[in-house]
């Protein structure tokens, strides 16, 4: 949807320079907590937090593809141990 949207003119110009923005807005906590902020919003085991979300807002946010990888594979192991403990029945110290 966006990919048509885009060959509208107008609508391209807003939509970069709202990327542009928030990405300048945002580049000083993506370069502190890129990883580890990445790996928390995957490693929430709830519908829509997922790797598919995390990889929408790297690309949006300009992470490091390298960053992207190590966050998701980091997240999705955090959240696998959680739903094992969850339905297992076992409880957290």
């Amino acid at each position: 949807m966006i990919v048509i949207a885009r060959k509208i003119k107008f609508v391209d110009k807003y939509y970069c320079s709202y990327i542009l923005r928030l990405q300048k807005k945002i580049k000083p906590y993506v370069e502190t907590y890129g990883v580890f902020s990445l790996a928390a919003f995957v490693a929430i085991p709830i519908p829509g937090s997922g790797v598919y979300s995390a990889a929408l807002i790297s690309d949006v946010m300009a992470f490091p593809k390298s960053s992207f990888l190590l966050g998701s594979i980091l997240g999705t192991i955090i959240s696998g141990v959680i739903v094992v403990y969850i339905s297992l029945g076992l409880s957290f110290i």
